[in-house]
């Protein structure tokens, strides 16, 4: 069979596609499997792919043999299970939809005619069960070519029964073939069926319920329309019994419900409130809600709930609204508790950081700190066509203290002063580096700050996201696991670019670094606890790695291995090792020999494509470290 290649001007590529200049001498098997081979090959998008390929096989119909192409798509249809199911729903699209756009004048009724007779020949035998068709092609049959139960008793060869008896006949199998569909899940071939044979299920509620708790929501809708509008009701209520407002608020307006549902469009605009505010994002859920004040309100109510005094009375000032009283907006949940700042560094030791003084004060600080927790806030993006915002501020907590450094001033005035700071911090390896999701921090500071040599590198860190990868919620939900208490992220989504930050920002932000510690205290306490009985804890120095703007992290992750005993020794001698698993470095799970490691020297990295490990210095100050809080 000759083949050509189509050109795709627009996408720079090309596929596949058979010449087929004669149907007439081609049987429908034959045909079939020419397109299963035709849609495979080439390298153009699917979309393009399917569109060149429907206008060759119109072409092709043309030319099909008599009674004509209608007919001739039946067959088609009717054997492609018989070859294998792979991509059999696109090639189910390709041949019908071919077959529709196929020019008038190709076409006649006597072609119709057979082609409806043949589809429902086809049918009955599907669902008599003597014949093997998938459903998606079984409702492309029914639908494509209008098959309806008058047909199917047409071709019920039982000479003794009248034609509404057969037609009876016919209606009792197909239900039961309906109901074996339903009971599959496959409710979208199921609702197919019943509208185009105009059927009802026998519990159409329970249907309808079934379909939403499968996710199954547009067979539900198409469902509910068909029925008509008391299941369209049904289905409202049920999407809102299950707290689905925006999809009930949907079809309260798509299908004008507004006066049975008057309160559609709250529960829909609250749970959109409720979801924000979780996530801290105020400005979003205040821009949604300013122009209706019951809205308004439920944000004051939000902000009480979650025990936000400063929030509620602000949004009562700027919204000119008087005492309202508060109510439980979930029905009597329980007000959520948070971890407070005073239960780790009280607020004078809060420190912003915006002089050289400030730095001086910051570095004689850090000179014997063995352990920091960084991290860092920028403004958010609202929109996602907005460019990414730089760094403002960058937090590094000791168990005493919390610096709060303005990074967007001194980059301005005082950028090299910063930078040398900085450096002794992040490239110290006496000094573990603790964060979570610290490697995206570190990534977006460099970003937002490319030219300063501090952002390049940083070792040794432990992300705190990588050793609890089972914990739900972020850095909230480990501290909820670890500390007892949840952190208010309200403040989260908040402009951080303007000065000066208020006391809920600061607080927020000081908490946010000063957690870090506490959590790896207790990490740590339950590593000695469980010795190797918990990997998850009893190795977390296994997840102690290192940063490097020249270095892939996800073509060269880290990998230790714990059974690398050679590099035991190494470690052991200086360390516990209960607490420390051998580090073992691998690129592409290759194991690296010794001279292959690469060699730190300040911040500066021999390898591009290898990774680092931590030296015997940082080993020894965990150490110290374990040692000052009596592991």
């Amino acid at each position: 069979m000759e083949r050509t290649h189509c050109s795709l001007q627009k996408h720079n590529s090309s596929i596949i596609v058979h010449a087929f200049s004669d149907l007439s001498r081609l049987s429908p098997l034959v045909f079939v499997r020419i397109l299963k081979d035709s849609y495979v090959p080439g390298n153009g998008k699917a979309i393009v792919k399917f569109h060149v390929l429907r206008q060759q096989v119109i072409i092709a119909l043309a030319s099909a043999p008599p009674p004509g192409p209608a007919t001739y798509v039946v067959y088609c249809l009717s054997i492609l299970n018989l070859i294998d199911t792979h991509n059999n729903e696109a090639l189910i699209h390709l041949l019908t939809s071919a077959l529709t756009c196929l020019d008038k004048n190709n076409k006649s009724f006597s072609d119709a005619a057979e082609a409806r007779m043949l589809a429902s020949r086809v049918f009955l035998n599907v669902i008599m069960g003597t014949v093997t068709v998938g459903e998606r092609i079984l409702v492309k049959l029914a639908t494509v070519f209008g098959i309806q139960l008058s047909d199917l008793g047409e071709i019920v060869h039982m000479p003794v029964l009248e034609e509404a008896e057969k037609i009876q006949k016919v209606k009792a199998c197909l239900e039961l073939f309906i109901l074996r569909l339903i009971k599959s899940r496959l409710y979208t071939s199921a609702v197919a069926l019943l509208k185009q044979f105009s059927l009802q299920h026998t519990s159409p509620h329970d249907f309808l319920v079934a379909m939403i708790c499968d996710n199954q929501f547009e067979a539900a809708e198409e469902w509910a329309v068909y029925m008509g509008k008391t299941v369209i009701c049904s289905l409202v209520q049920q999407c809102t019994e299950m707290t689905l407002f925006k999809r009930a608020y949907n079809i309260v307006k798509k299908y004008d419900l507004q006066l049975e549902f008057p309160d559609a469009y709250h529960q829909y605009r609250k749970s959109t409130l409720r979801k924000l505010v979780e996530k801290g994002c105020w400005d979003i859920a205040e821009s949604i809600a300013i122009e209706d004040c019951k809205l308004v309100e439920y944000l004051v109510d939000l902000a009480r709930e979650i025990g936000d005094a400063e929030k509620a009375a602000d949004l009562c000032y700027r919204h000119d609204i008087a005492y309202i009283p508060f109510c439980s907006v979930d029905g009597g949940r329980p007000m959520i508790q948070y971890l407070r700042l005073q239960d780790f560094v009280s607020e004078e030791n809060v420190i912003w950081v915006e002089t050289i003084a400030g730095l001086a004060d910051a570095s004689c600080h850090f000179s014997n700190i063995n352990i920091v927790g960084i991290d860092c806030e920028w403004r958010p993006n609202y929109f996602k066509e907005e460019k990414t915002n730089k760094v403002s501020i960058l937090q590094i907590a000791t168990r005493e203290r919390v610096y709060i450094i303005d990074l967007i001033k001194f980059y301005k005035e005082k950028r090299d002063e910063l930078d040398n700071f900085l450096k002794s911090i992040f490239c110290s390896s006496k000094i573990l580096k603790l964060g979570y999701a610290l490697h995206n921090d570190l990534k977006q500071l460099l970003h937002s700050y490319e030219d300063m040599a501090c952002f390049h590198y940083c070792e040794p860190i432990l992300d705190l996201q990588r050793l609890h990868s089972h914990s739900k919620g972020g850095l909230s939900g480990l501290a909820k696991i670890t500390l007892g208490n949840y952190l208010n992220k309200t403040a989260r989504m908040t402009d951080w670019e303007q000065r000066p930050l208020n006391l809920s920002q600061l607080h927020y932000a000081a908490l946010d670094a000063v957690v870090l510690i506490s959590i790896f205290d207790f990490v740590s306490r339950e590593a000695l606890a469980l010795g190797e009985g918990n990997q998850d804890l009893s190795d977390w120095i296994s997840h102690v790695t290192c940063f490097s703007s020249r270095l892939d992290q996800k073509k060269h992750p880290i990998v230790y291995d714990r059974k690398a005993q050679s590099i035991v020794s190494l470690v052991t001698n200086e360390v516990d090792s209960k607490l420390i698993s051998s580090r073992f470095l691998v690129v592409e799970d290759e194991p690296l020999v010794p001279d292959q490691e690469a060699k730190v020297m300040g911040t500066a990295v021999s390898d591009k494509d290898t990774e680092i490990s931590c030296s015997l210095d940082m080993a020894c100050a965990l150490k110290e470290e374990l040692v000052s809080f009596g592991l």
